[in-house]
C-alpha cells in the first residue's frame, strides 16, 4: 500500500504543477475549483490525446485528406492553448475548451448520424458547461445542442445535404433520437447546474460567514487587548497604589459602619502606628477596641452617618498594649448607589508630639511674655536705684568715715549696686542687655554673700566658711553672688524641718542640686566649675551638717 502511495506521488506532483493554484483567484473558491476541473480535464484530453492524433494523421495522409488532418490537428492544438495560456482569462479558455466539444460532436453527427458519437460529445458539451461555468452557461448549451441536432435533421430531412456517410433517417427517427438526446442532456446537465449553483450559495454565505467571522475576529483581538492594557494599566494602579500607601508614614484605613466596626483595609504604617506586629494582626481587631473612650466611636459613627465626612477629629486613641496617643482623624463616607453608607475611607496621623510642641510653643510664648515683662520691670527699677545710690552716695559725702552710720550707708551703696547688677542680668534674660564676663576672685564674692545670708537665716543654721583658693574665673559677678545666695537660702529652706545630710538632702538628691529644684541649669554647672577648681564652702548647722 505504501509503494502504491509513493507511486502515485509524482504524477500528482506533476498534475498540481499545471494545475492553477489558490493564490490565482484569491478568496473566490468556487473558481478555483472550476479552473482545477477544467484544466485537470484538459491536461488529459492533451496527454491521452497525442495518441489518437499520430494515428488519426497517419490514416488521414494515406488516404490524402488533408483538409480533415489540418483540422484535428488545429482542434487538438485549441485544446492546448486553452489548457497552458493562462494568460488568457478563465471563462475565455472554458467557452474555447467546450466548444471544442461541440465542434466534434455538430460535425460527427453530420459525418456519421445521430447514431454516433456525436450525442456524446455535445452531451459532455453541455453537462462541462453547467459544471464549470453554471447552470446559465448550461442551458444555453443545451438550447445549442438540441437546436443544432433538429436543424441538422431538418437539412437533411430537405435533402439539402446528401452525403453517403449518413444512413437514411426519416424525420420521426430524428425527433425521437433528438427527445431522447435533450431529456438526458437537460437532466443531466440542470441537475449539474442545480447542484453548482447550491455550491456557489453556500460559498457565498460561508465567505460572508468568514468575513463577518474576521470582522468579529479583529474586533475580538482590539477588545483583548484593549482589555490588557486595562489590566496592566491597573496592575500598575495597584502597584502605585500600594507603594503610595506603603511608604506613607500616615495611617490609610477602611473599615465597616456601626458601633464597633470592622477593618477592611489598611496600610503597614497604621498597625505600626496602633503598635501591631503585622498588618493582618491589626485587621482582626475591632475598630471600638482602638478607642480609649468608647463612647468617643459612637460619637464618630453618628457623625459620619450625619455629615458623611469628619475633618482633623481629634480623639484620644490607644495602642496594643494599652497605652494612649492622640490622633487626628481625617475620613469618608462611601456609599452605594442606593445611598446607604458602605464603609469609610479615611487616614489617621500621630499628632501626640504635635501636642508637647504646641505646649513647649505655649511655654516659650510665656516665658518671652515674662521676658519682656521683667525688663518693663527692670527699666522701673533700675530708675528707683539710680536716686538710691545716688542720695546714698550724697549721704556718705556728709558723714564721717569711720562713723557706724558711714559704714551703714556704705552697705546701703554696695547692696544698691547689687540691685543694679540684677537689673543688668533681668534686662540679658529679657534680651534687652548683654552679658559681661571679666576675672573674678570667688572668695570675696562668698564672703560678701555670707554677709547677707546670715541677716536672711534661722539663727538655728550656723555658717562655717572655710574658703582655701584665690583662683580667678571668667565670670559675671552678679550671676556668681545670685547663684551663692540661691544655692544657701534653698540649702536653709532644706534644713528647717529634717535638718542636713552627708552632701544629701532629705529628698535623697545631692544637696546642691536639691537647692535649685533637682534641675542642673546654668547655676550648676557654674558651681561646678567652681568646685572643680578647688573653691569650696561649708556650711554647718547647730543640728547636723551638709557639705557643699
Amino acid at each position: 500500500m505504501l509503494s502504491y502511495t509513493k507511486s502515485l506521488y509524482l504524477p500528482k506532483r506533476v498534475l498540481d504543477h499545471f494545475l492553477p493554484s489558490k493564490s490565482d483567484f484569491g478568496k473566490d473558491t468556487l473558481q478555483y475549483w472550476r479552473a482545477r476541473i477544467f484544466n485537470s480535464i484538459f491536461l488529459i484530453i492533451v496527454i491521452l490525446g497525442i495518441f489518437p492524433l499520430i494515428s488519426n494523421l497517419n490514416i488521414f495522409a494515406k488516404s490524402e485528406q488533408y483538409l480533415t488532418a489540418i483540422l484535428y490537428l488545429s482542434t487538438y492544438s485549441l485544446i492546448v492553448v486553452v489548457t497552458f495560456a493562462k494568460a488568457i482569462p478563465f471563462k475565455v479558455r472554458a467557452w474555447a475548451g467546450l466548444f471544442v466539444f461541440f465542434i466534434v460532436g455538430i460535425s460527427s453527427i453530420m459525418t456519421i448520424g445521430v447514431s454516433g458519437s456525436g450525442r456524446l460529445y455535445l452531451f459532455v458539451f453541455s453537462a462541462l458547461a453547467g459544471l464549470i461555468l453554471g447552470l446559465k452557461a448550461g442551458i444555453i448549451t443545451l438550447v445549442l445542442n438540441v437546436g443544432s441536432c433538429f436543424l441538422v435533421g431538418l437539412l437533411f430531412n430537405s435533402g439539402f445535404f446528401d452525403w453517403s456517410l449518413i444512413p437514411p433517417y426519416n424525420a420521426e427517427k430524428w425527433i425521437a433520437a433528438g427527445l431522447s438526446f435533450t431529456v438526458l442532456g437537460a437532466a443531466t446537465t440542470i441537475s449539474i447546474g442545480v447542484l453548482v449553483a447550491a455550491l456557489e450559495s453556500i460559498l457565498e454565505s460561508e465567505q460572508s460567514l468568514t468575513k463577518q467571522l474576521m470582522v468579529s475576529n479583529v474586533q475580538l483581538e482590539s477588545k483583548i487587548a484593549e482589555q490588557r492594557l486595562t489590566q496592566e494599566s491597573l496592575k500598575k494602579s495597584q502597584e502605585r497604589y500600594k507603594t503610595l500607601t506603603g511608604n506613607l508614614h500616615v495611617g490609610i484605613y477602611r473599615n465597616t459602619t456601626g458601633p464597633q466596626g470592622k477593618f477592611i483595609e489598611a496600610n503597614p504604617a497604621i498597625a505600626k502606628m496602633f503598635g501591631f506586629s503585622s498588618r493582618e494582626d491589626f485587621l482582626a481587631v475591632h475598630v471600638s477596641d482602638l478607642y480609649q473612650d468608647p463612647s468617643d466611636r459612637n460619637f464618630f459613627n453618628e457623625k459620619m452617618l450625619k455629615d458623611g465626612f469628619v475633618n482633623r477629629y481629634e480623639v484620644k486613641l490607644k495602642k496594643a498594649d494599652g497605652t494612649s496617643f492622640d490622633g487626628s482623624v481625617s475620613a469618608v463616607a462611601v456609599k452605594d448607589p442606593d445611598g446607604s453608607v458602605k464603609y469609610y475611607d479615611g487616614i489617621i496621623e500621630d499628632i501626640t508630639g504635635k501636642r508637647e510642641l504646641e505646649l513647649q510653643l505655649q511655654q516659650v510664648q510665656k516665658m518671652e511674655a515674662i521676658g519682656t515683662l521683667a525688663g518693663g520691670i527692670a527699666h522701673d527699677f533700675n530708675n528707683i536705684l539710680a536716686a538710691i545710690m545716688g542720695y546714698t552716695e550724697l549721704a556718705l559725702n556728709e558723714v564721717e568715715k569711720d562713723s557706724l552710720p558711714y559704714q551703714s550707708m556704705q552697705e546701703v551703696f554696695k547692696a544698691s549696686g547689687r540691685a543694679r547688677d540684677l537689673v543688668v542680668q533681668i534686662l540679658t534674660f529679657s534680651r534687652q542687655g548683654e552679658q559681661e564676663l571679666k576675672p573674678v576672685q570667688i572668695k570675696l564674692i562668698c564672703k560678701e554673700a555670707i554677709k547677707f545670708l546670715r541677716a536672711s537665716l534661722p539663727t538655728t543654721i550656723e555658717i562655717r566658711p572655710k574658703i582655701k583658693s584665690k583662683s580667678l574665673i571668667m565670670a559675671d559677678p552678679t550671676q556668681i553672688h545670685q547663684l551663692l545666695m540661691n544655692l544657701c537660702t534653698n540649702a536653709g529652706h532644706a534644713m528647717r524641718e529634717t535638718g542636713g545630710g552627708a552632701g544629701f538632702g532629705a529628698g535623697g538628691y545631692p544637696f546642691w542640686r536639691r537647692c535649685i529644684g533637682g534641675a542642673p541649669g546654668v547655676e550648676t554647672r557654674t558651681l561646678s566649675r567652681i568646685i572643680h577648681k578647688g573653691h569650696r564652702s561649708r556650711y554647718v548647722s547647730k543640728h547636723s551638717r551638709s557639705n557643699l
